[in-house]
């Protein structure tokens, strides 16, 4: 439920135009633009090559994304970065959301 309420925040100050979730871990992001993406966030507290490979499952995730308090194992992050994922803290993510919506 993490991403769920991260998501309504996101939405609530404009970052986002809407989205819908793909179970509790995953959902389809749309901007302004009408542009979308699949964004992934864990609900455990170290993010390893498992949750990668869950995340690039269909459908695949392009943006991984984790809270402060959260660890992503190096193994982890270069696998995402093997399979063309962004991965982001949870206050980076908002930063990268204000730069894909600035693309307008």
């Amino acid at each position: 439920m993490a991403l769920f309420h991260s998501l309504m925040r996101y939405k609530n100050k404009k970052r986002i135009e809407s989205f819908d979730m793909h179970g509790d871990k995953k959902a389809t992001v749309r901007l302004a633009s009408l542009r979308s993406f699949v964004v992934y966030m864990s609900s455990d507290y170290i993010i390893g090559e498992a949750e990668i490979r869950e995340a690039a499952e269909a459908p695949s995730a392009k943006v991984v994304v984790y809270n402060d308090w959260d660890n992503i194992g190096q193994g982890a992050f270069r696998e995402a970065q093997r399979l063309g994922m962004e991965v982001h803290k949870f206050g980076a993510f908002g930063h990268r959301l204000d730069e894909l919506n600035a693309d307008i």
